[in-house]
């Protein structure tokens, strides 16, 4: 089987709607799976690369039942126009993979994520870096990088790459070409192979966070920075990108810390213009989280607020009506509201917190008390006469 990738536009007819538009980002899909219209796998075998076709699916060259997409109706007559891109050959089960064959597909899929990041398909590149990166979990847990000494495997002997050296690499950025890894050196340990792997796994997730943060989704870059954060607390490209990503998503606390975690780095990691870059922003996010703690704090009191009745407050009794006048006592007008601070509202909270998590306790032992009675009244002998 193959796998092939292109750029297809979708309609369904007579109408013309259109149900799938893949003319920019990449759209890929294994033959022969049953996934796609028959119609469409048919003719994509028969296609070269950079051809493009315009193919007629009838009722019987459509979608399955179970694959049809949403809004297709049931043996609607289709039309594709179709790009083909590439194609390669499926990969075999990465379980059945030796650990050499994991590392060449990972780089593999990392220089095809370089290509589509170059041409601004962000979508596709991420997809691409992120099929390396489970490829990388896996050989993290293989038997032959973790357990099996280096005498005993000799498929690794003179075939495994040279790490990338980090002062020429700018994968970082995914703007970066590839180092060529023609040049295959011998390793010389467990560490040498284990290093490299991580130095991968690194520029795979400073890759992943780019795309993300290209197309706009903040929380994906910040888990992916994270996660090299993780393993290297001071990498410079992974807090700044996490800062701006936190600024972008309108958290301007993390977004501080991380800024500041910039500005504690070693002289010389950052240039100046960088810096001048970070302190003005520091400025503006720090006037940010004032602002939002003062809306915090408004929106705790609000919350918090409590006529003079309410059983937090006991230093003064609550004025009643006339006495003539059985009514319920009247709440206080909101101008005189007691208004609770961040620290006693969460004194507050503790306290009922803890009230009612020992009535559940309570509760608890009185029901398990009741069953137990009960189950020995069952089987309590009867009296007989």
């Amino acid at each position: 089987m193959a796998r092939v990738w292109v750029n297809v536009t979708g309609y369904v007819l007579p109408e013309g709607e259109v149900f799938v538009q893949h003319d920019f980002e990449e759209y890929d899909f294994v033959l022969g799976r049953g996934h796609e219209a028959v119609g469409l796998q048919m003719v994509a075998t028969s296609m070269v690369v950079g051809e493009r076709a315009a193919i007629y699916c009838g009722e019987k060259f459509g979608y399955s039942d179970l694959q049809r997409p949403k809004g297709v109706p049931d043996k609607a007559p289709l039309l594709f126009v179709v790009e083909l891109l590439r194609f390669e050959e499926e990969r075999k089960s990465s379980t059945s993979m030796e650990l050499i064959d994991k590392m060449k597909y990972v780089l593999k899929r990392r220089r095809l994520g370089n290509e589509l990041y170059k041409q601004g398909k962000f979508k596709s590149a991420r997809k691409q870096y992120e099929t390396a990166l489970r490829f990388i979990e896996e050989a993290m847990a293989d038997a032959d990088l973790h357990n099996r000494p280096l005498a005993q495997q000799p498929d690794m002997q003179g075939m495994f790459p040279q790490p990338p050296s980090s002062k020429d690499n700018k994968d970082e950025d995914g703007e970066e070409e590839d180092e060529e890894f023609s040049e295959l050196v011998e390793p010389d340990s467990f560490e040498y192979k284990k290093m490299w792997v991580d130095e991968q796994q690194r520029l795979l997730w400073m890759n992943a966070a780019q795309c993300n943060f290209k197309i706009g989704s903040m929380p994906d870059t910040i888990a992916q920075c994270s996660l090299l954060l993780r393993e290297d607390p001071e990498h410079p490209k992974a807090l700044f990108r996490r800062a701006e990503a936190y600024r972008l998503n309108n958290d301007p606390e993390e977004a501080v810390r991380d800024y500041e975690a910039l500005l504690r780095l070693k002289p010389g990691v950052l240039d100046e213009q960088l810096i001048q870059v970070i302190q003005q922003r520091l400025v503006k996010q720090r006037k940010a989280k004032a602002v939002l703690a003062k809306k915090q704090q408004k929106q705790f009191s609000k919350v918090f607020a409590a006529n003079q009745r309410n059983f937090l407050y006991d230093d003064k009794p609550s004025p009643r009506a006339s006495e003539d006048d059985d009514s319920a006592i009247p709440l206080l007008k909101p101008s005189s509201w007691p208004v609770l601070s961040l620290s006693a509202a969460w004194n507050t909270c503790s306290r009922m917190a803890n009230w009612f998590r020992s009535w559940c306790e309570r509760s608890a032992r009185s029901a398990a008390a009741a069953a137990i009675k009960a189950e020995r009244n069952r089987f309590k002998p009867m009296k007989t006469d």
